[in-house]
């Protein structure tokens, strides 16, 4: 019995001094435990509780051991070696295996469980206090990978960088013209030519949008994607695109401003007079432009120029239309009639078109009231016509018409011109013919001017020259 107690007090006095070193270790990891979790200072407290446990354990059953061995010393009875009922109830209370090795063990094994879960939480912590540093050096910083207009490179850069990157190209566009231009091969005779406007006058951008855009993309990224690219050297492709607003009105002016400069209006074949002779001007085509077109190749130019960022030069669109034909060719001239008056010959020239028909002789306005020399035409035909008095000096003494007959002053026929009071009419004055005599009008034989009346239309053009 006395070897057991002494081995139970040496065992003791082992458990004691492991304890101790465990305080010392528990006092040493204090400092750390204390900026650690709450799970760390719970572990502590349970670690602390169970040697608190054990210790009562060892000294219970010491004392039921002392007390057993003083009482077979007392009465003497009992072998040395032989254990008694206490002793046995005192293994047996003991923990699994020897109780001298198992105490030692269990403190050691529930150290470095401590030793471990603190290191542990040192490196979470390490690893949450390096996070945090690496998202602290990286906010308000592009990410690697974002570009901007489809090229530029953002990386790297903060928001007063990227401003100024972004405001530089915004600059350059604005400051750019548009400008609607087409080749005379695409308007066959028209003659090529442009218009320009400022591309200011289309546009609205918005900078700051593009820059928050830009700034965002960290932002938005997750956890995992900005550990990639802080500590993996991982990319966010990401471009960002112009933020811009494109004002329909002022295209719909544009298009308009191009077809009013552009735009020209086909021009018929005319019969002209040369020399006394009728020759036919050749018409020209015209062209139209094509507003819907011209709109639509606009925006489009637009959205190219703010997707590619911006370009050297100005911002060209191509004008395209239609080309429109004159209603009147020289060839449906060729039989269309025409009237040459030559006053110094006095007569009156037939043509169909560039062909001479036929000539007839007439007489002239007086050097006080002379025929108008001039571009003329027929506005009006008359079949047995009615003189009504003009109300001039030289008919204040005439009646105020004369009714169709053969005293009638403009005879079987007249054609009226657009020269005012001015006619080629019939007469039957015949030694008048050749000679100047009218108030103007040109006076032709009856017969003649039948002749002539039923060659003719209204619209007919008359030249008058000298």
């Amino acid at each position: 019995m006395g070897d057991n107690l002494d081995d139970a007090l040496e065992t003791f006095v082992a458990s004691d001094e492991l304890e101790k070193e465990i305080e010392q270790e528990v006092r040493s990891a204090e400092p750390v435990l204390e900026q650690g979790s709450e799970e760390n200072e719970v572990a502590a407290e349970q670690a602390t509780s169970a040697t608190d446990a054990d210790d009562a354990f060892i000294a219970e059953h010491l004392n039921s051991l002392q007390s057993a061995d003083d009482a077979t010393s007392s009465e003497g009875s009992t072998p040395h070696d032989a254990p008694n009922e206490s002793e046995g109830a005192f293994l047996e209370g003991a923990p699994a295996g020897d109780f001298a090795e198992l105490a030692p063990k269990k403190h050691t094994a529930r150290t470095i469980l401590l030793i471990l879960l603190t290191l542990i939480i040192l490196a979470i912590a390490g690893l949450c206090a390096g996070v945090y540093y690496v998202e602290k050096q990286a906010e308000g910083i592009v990410p690697a990978g974002v570009t901007f207009a489809q090229g530029t490179s953002l990386a790297g850069k903060n928001e007063s960088e990227v401003r100024s990157i972004i405001e530089q190209d915004a600059k350059a566009i604005l400051a750019s013209n548009v400008v609607a231009s087409s080749s005379g091969e695409a308007t066959d005779t028209i003659e090529a030519n442009s218009v320009s406007k400022p591309t200011n006058s289309f546009v609205t951008i918005d900078t700051e949008t593009m820059v928050k855009n830009a700034l965002d993309v960290r932002q938005n990224a997750s956890l995992l994607d900005r550990f990639k690219v802080d500590v993996l050297s991982e990319t966010i492709d990401k471009n960002i695109a112009y933020e811009y607003k494109i004002d329909e009105e002022s295209i719909t002016k544009f298009a308009d401003e191009v077809a009013g400069a552009y735009d020209q209006k086909a021009k018929n074949a005319t019969l002209k007079q040369k020399s006394g002779s009728i020759i036919i001007a050749e018409g020209q085509n015209g062209f139209e432009t094509d507003k819907e077109a011209l709109t639509a190749a606009l925006q489009s130019s637009l959205e190219d120029e703010f997707r590619m960022g911006a370009q050297t030069g100005d911002i060209s669109v191509e004008i395209t239309g239609k080309t429109t034909t004159p209603k009147k060719t020289a060839e449906s001239l060729q039989s269309t009639p025409a009237i040459v008056v030559t006053l110094s010959k006095r007569t009156v020239a037939l043509y169909n078109g560039e062909k001479h028909i036929k000539t007839y002789r007439c007489a002239i306005g007086t050097p006080d009231h002379p025929t108008p020399v001039g571009n003329w035409k027929i506005v009006l035909k008359r079949k047995n016509p009615t003189w009504v008095n003009p109300g001039s000096a030289w008919a204040t003494s005439m009646p105020k018409t004369i009714a169709p007959g053969p005293s009638n002053p403009l005879g079987l026929r007249a054609l009226n011109l657009n020269a005012s009071g001015i006619r080629l009419h019939g007469t039957t004055s015949l030694s008048s013919i050749g000679t100047a005599a009218s108030h103007g009008c040109m006076r032709m034989r009856n017969q003649d001017i039948v002749d002539l009346f039923d060659r003719v239309k209204v619209g007919t053009p008359v030249f008058i020259i000298p």
